[in-house]
Protein backbone atom coordinates (compact mmCIF):
# COMPACT_ATOMS: atom_id res chain seq x y z
CA UNK A 1 0.00 0.00 0.00
CA UNK A 2 1.20 3.74 -0.45
CA UNK A 3 0.44 6.92 1.28
CA UNK A 4 1.31 10.40 0.57
CA UNK A 5 1.89 14.02 2.34
CA UNK A 6 -0.88 15.10 0.36
CA UNK A 7 -3.22 14.34 -2.67
CA UNK A 8 -4.62 16.50 -5.33
CA UNK A 9 -8.57 17.66 -4.26
CA UNK A 10 -7.90 14.45 -1.56
CA UNK A 11 -9.62 12.96 -5.22
CA UNK A 12 -9.17 9.01 -4.88
CA UNK A 13 -8.70 9.97 -8.77
CA UNK A 14 -5.36 10.96 -7.78
CA UNK A 15 -4.70 8.09 -5.00
CA UNK A 16 -1.72 7.37 -3.79
CA UNK A 17 -1.77 4.01 -4.62
CA UNK A 18 -2.23 4.55 -8.32
CA UNK A 19 1.77 4.39 -8.56
CA UNK A 20 1.33 0.77 -7.54
CA UNK A 21 -1.31 -0.45 -10.26
CA UNK A 22 0.81 -1.27 -13.51
CA UNK A 23 -1.59 1.11 -15.02
CA UNK A 24 0.68 4.21 -17.03
CA UNK A 25 -2.79 6.15 -17.44
CA UNK A 26 -3.43 6.34 -13.75
CA UNK A 27 -1.43 8.64 -11.26
CA UNK A 28 -0.85 10.58 -7.82
CA UNK A 29 0.03 14.16 -7.84
CA UNK A 30 -0.43 17.56 -5.35
CA UNK A 31 -2.54 20.26 -5.81
CA UNK A 32 -0.52 22.84 -8.30
CA UNK A 33 -1.13 25.46 -5.69
CA UNK A 34 -0.12 23.70 -2.79
CA UNK A 35 2.40 26.00 -0.44
CA UNK A 36 4.41 22.63 0.17
CA UNK A 37 7.92 23.04 -0.67
CA UNK A 38 8.04 18.96 -1.33
CA UNK A 39 5.72 15.84 -1.58
CA UNK A 40 6.25 12.10 -0.20
CA UNK A 41 4.83 9.21 -1.32
CA UNK A 42 5.41 6.09 1.64
CA UNK A 43 5.34 2.64 0.12
CA UNK A 44 4.81 0.10 2.41
CA UNK A 45 6.25 -3.19 1.15
CA UNK A 46 3.78 -5.93 3.61
CA UNK A 47 6.73 -7.27 4.94
CA UNK A 48 10.74 -6.79 4.75
CA UNK A 49 12.40 -7.41 1.12
CA UNK A 50 15.71 -7.22 -0.40
CA UNK A 51 16.04 -5.05 -3.30
CA UNK A 52 18.45 -3.38 -5.30
CA UNK A 53 16.56 -1.03 -7.46
CA UNK A 54 14.14 1.31 -7.05
CA UNK A 55 11.95 2.47 -10.09
CA UNK A 56 9.91 6.26 -10.51
CA UNK A 57 7.79 7.13 -13.71
CA UNK A 58 6.19 10.13 -13.92
CA UNK A 59 3.09 10.57 -16.17
CA UNK A 60 5.19 11.81 -19.16
CA UNK A 61 2.42 12.83 -21.20
CA UNK A 62 1.83 16.13 -18.57
CA UNK A 63 5.62 16.80 -19.10
CA UNK A 64 8.64 16.19 -17.04
CA UNK A 65 7.95 17.76 -13.87
CA UNK A 66 10.20 16.39 -11.23
CA UNK A 67 13.82 18.56 -10.67
CA UNK A 68 14.94 16.64 -7.65
CA UNK A 69 14.11 13.57 -5.44
CA UNK A 70 15.53 11.11 -2.70
CA UNK A 71 14.51 7.58 -2.26
CA UNK A 72 14.38 6.44 1.43
CA UNK A 73 14.13 2.92 2.79
CA UNK A 74 13.54 2.06 6.33
CA UNK A 75 13.38 -1.95 8.38
CA UNK A 76 11.11 -1.86 11.30
CA UNK A 77 11.35 0.77 13.58
CA UNK A 78 14.95 2.12 11.67
CA UNK A 79 15.96 5.18 10.96
CA UNK A 80 15.03 6.25 7.37
CA UNK A 81 18.17 6.17 5.30
CA UNK A 82 19.49 7.36 1.83
CA UNK A 83 18.99 4.90 -0.90
CA UNK A 84 19.47 7.22 -3.91
CA UNK A 85 19.07 10.40 -4.91
CA UNK A 86 18.81 12.53 -8.24
CA UNK A 87 17.43 15.80 -10.14
CA UNK A 88 14.99 14.53 -12.86
CA UNK A 89 12.91 11.36 -13.09
CA UNK A 90 11.09 11.79 -16.57
CA UNK A 91 9.88 9.07 -18.17
CA UNK A 92 11.65 6.29 -15.82
CA UNK A 93 14.43 6.95 -13.85
CA UNK A 94 15.98 3.41 -12.14
CA UNK A 95 17.94 4.06 -8.66
CA UNK A 96 20.76 1.51 -8.02
CA UNK A 97 22.71 0.60 -5.31
CA UNK A 98 24.20 -2.31 -3.32
CA UNK A 99 20.82 -4.54 -2.15
CA UNK A 100 19.23 -3.06 1.27
CA UNK A 101 16.75 -4.95 3.25
CA UNK A 102 13.51 -2.80 3.98
CA UNK A 103 9.77 -2.97 4.82
CA UNK A 104 9.45 0.82 3.78
CA UNK A 105 10.50 2.61 1.01
CA UNK A 106 9.78 7.11 0.90
CA UNK A 107 10.18 8.88 -2.21
CA UNK A 108 10.14 12.64 -1.36
CA UNK A 109 10.09 14.96 -4.55
CA UNK A 110 11.25 19.00 -4.17
CA UNK A 111 8.70 21.63 -5.64
CA UNK A 112 10.64 24.09 -7.03
CA UNK A 113 7.09 26.35 -7.68
CA UNK A 114 9.18 29.41 -9.13
CA UNK A 115 11.21 26.96 -11.55
CA UNK A 116 7.98 24.86 -12.06
CA UNK A 117 5.27 27.36 -13.10
CA UNK A 118 3.02 25.79 -10.16
CA UNK A 119 2.94 22.61 -11.88
CA UNK A 120 2.48 19.29 -9.07
CA UNK A 121 4.91 16.24 -9.57
CA UNK A 122 2.54 13.43 -11.40
CA UNK A 123 4.05 9.76 -10.66
CA UNK A 124 2.41 7.50 -12.37
CA UNK A 125 4.57 4.09 -11.03
CA UNK A 126 6.70 3.08 -8.82
CA UNK A 127 8.90 -0.08 -8.60
CA UNK A 128 11.63 -2.33 -6.40
CA UNK A 129 13.14 -5.04 -7.22
CA UNK A 130 16.04 -7.61 -7.32
CA UNK A 131 18.18 -6.64 -10.15
CA UNK A 132 21.27 -8.91 -8.79
CA UNK A 133 25.01 -8.84 -9.51
CA UNK A 134 24.18 -9.54 -13.33
CA UNK A 135 22.53 -6.28 -13.63
CA UNK A 136 24.87 -4.17 -13.94
CA UNK A 137 25.28 -0.48 -16.37
CA UNK A 138 26.94 -1.14 -19.48
CA UNK A 139 30.12 0.96 -19.88
CA UNK A 140 30.27 3.26 -23.24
Amino acid sequence: SCTASEVRGNDIAYSPNNVLDGNQDTYWTTDDKTEATEATLEVNLGETKQFDVVSIEEAIKFGQRISEFKVEYKNGSDEWKVFGSGKTVGAKRLCRRSPVKADKLRITVNIHRKKQKHKAPIISEVGVYRGGSRFCPRKW
